[in-house]
């Protein structure tokens, strides 16, 4: 039997054909010494300061690529009156596919009191490129490339034959904890506040630095997350078979490393980024976990989502996450979820679909979600919060969403919303129909998370359908502990 691809490898010696890769990424957590900042993209270089009230762009020494010396573009601000008297929290923020170091995200940033430093990670700056610039070869997808670039992302993690200090993503990486680095380093900036965001790829990015910069206070992926290789679209069509994603490159290798607390951000519909994969993803980390799935949000930078702020601002003021889950519990079609939230929850309702998504090698889904009111709200003790909801008939996928007061009441911020998000972990319900012909019997093995074989294992409950004589059923739990199931 072939399993992704490949024979029924032991997973100890498929681990260690991995391990000097696996050092190599591991080391990228040394790499805490601030690096040297510059004007420019150019050799020696000019030296830059950043002080108070600046905002501007500037250029980092990072990893060498090629064998050549190579510098980040960012752009970096820090607010007004900060200083090493009176420092002020930080945070590192990490650009999707197709963006770049964003002036308006660090902005969005300093408005709030915190530093922050937007890298780019594919050897650009923010600067559009010309067609003529183009056809020269000196643009990094529509932006123009700098003198001093790094590797330009390869699709899905199509570098992985390269060795591993020439790939993308370990560059990636390293230029992602060197920001750290530098950002922690500069006097105006509180170094035990910092922390990290990025969304789509950079939220992939931020999935997989959590797991080795152990300095984070806290962190906020959007959209991105581990598990990709058996998603129901592109990501799994391309990765089923690369090896070196599943034992290097998936966030899931190292998620158990991520201690600090993270908010999960993202929607529902995002077809990128399904939710089992997210839901794999955050109960692998083992840090406080709340998770915000905002329906109809779009993918992209969504700078504007109050969530990130009102999240980061109860993180560096002590008082923790605003808004947790305490347990989930589903009896017949009666949904049950307590959260523990040190805010006044307005309303609370449920989230779900009856789809079950098509397998494709595109970047879509066909999963329609619908919200619903919950059947209560209620508070009991002080903090304690019960949300009841009715599942409709034949819902495969579930969350509870509750909505918060945030901080930009009066439009004070210009955020899209004043209420802020807090979700229940996503759910599914999942009855599988195995034709029997002439097996009498089935025998089942499960697979870890990882793709390792595992002992043999009892099958889940099943039972016959009179509709079907033929068919036996079996009722899959939720993603917490879902595993993948295979007949032999």
């Amino acid at each position: 039997m072939m399993l992704y691809g490949l024979a029924l490898l032991p997973a100890m010696a498929l681990h260690a054909a991995y391990e000097t890769e696996l050092a190599a990424v591991a080391a990228l957590g040394d790499l805490t010494t601030a690096p040297a900042m510059y004007t420019d993209d150019t050799t020696p270089g000019t030296l830059a300061a950043v002080a108070a009230g600046d905002l501007k762009i500037i250029y980092y020494d990072v990893l060498d690529y090629a064998g050549n010396p190579t510098r980040a573009c960012a752009w970096i601000g820090v607010p007004s009156g900060a200083s090493a008297v009176s420092p002020v929290p930080g945070m590192v923020l990490v650009h999707g596919g197709g963006g770049t170091a964003s002036q308006a995200w660090v902005q969005k940033w300093t408005e709030r009191g915190y530093a922050a430093i937007s890298i780019a990670v594919e050897g650009q700056t923010d600067v559009l490129a010309t067609q003529a610039e183009k056809d020269a070869g000196l643009a990094s997808g529509k932006w123009l490339k700098h003198a001093m670039a790094g590797p330009r992302r390869s699709s899905l993690y199509t570098d992985s034959p390269d060795t591993i200090t020439d790939q993308w993503m370990y560059h990636a990486v390293a230029d992602t904890v060197l920001a750290n680095s530098l950002l922690r380093s500069l006097p105006e900036v509180d170094a035990t506040k910092v922390g990290l965001s990025g969304y789509s790829w950079g939220g992939v990015i931020t999935s997989t630095v959590i797991g080795i910069d152990n300095r984070f206070m806290f962190a906020i992926p959007t959209y991105g997350c581990g598990h990709k290789y058996d998603s129901r679209n592109h990501y799994g069509a391309n990765l089923a078979n690369n090896e070196s994603y599943k034992q290097v490159w998936d966030p899931m290798v190292r998620i158990a490393n991520a201690t600090m607390p993270i908010l999960w951000l993202s929607w529902p519909e995002d077809p990128y980024f399904l939710m089992d994969s997210l839901a794999y993803t955050y109960h692998g980390a083992p840090g406080t976990r709340m998770v915000s799935l905002r329906p109809s949000m779009g993918h992209g930078g969504n700078f504007d989502s109050p969530e990130y702020y009102d999240y980061a601002d109860d993180m560096v003021s002590g008082a923790g996450p605003w808004c947790v889950q305490q347990s989930i519990n589903l009896t017949g079609n009666t949904a049950t979820v307590v959260f523990h939230s040190t805010k006044t929850l307005n309303t609370a309702s449920l989230v779900y679909t009856t789809g079950n998504d098509e397998i494709t090698g595109g970047i879509d889904t066909n999963l329609i979600w619908t919200e619903i009111a919950a059947d209560s709200l209620v508070e009991s003790p002080v903090g304690t919060w019960s949300v009841t909801a009715t599942l409709p008939a034949g819902v495969t996928g579930w969350f509870v969403n509750t909505k918060a007061t945030g901080s930009d009441t009066g439009d004070l911020y210009g955020y899209v919303d004043s209420e802020i998000i807090a979700s229940s972990d996503y759910q599914e319900v999942i009855d599988l129909s195995l034709q029997l012909h002439w097996r009498s019997s089935i025998r089942w093995r499960r697979i870890s998370p990882q793709g390792r074989w595992t002992w043999p294992f009892q099958a889940p409950p099943m039972w016959k359908s009179a509709a079907s004589p033929s068919a036996v059923y079996m009722r899959v739990p939720s993603p917490a502990s879902r595993q993948r199931l295979w007949c032999c």
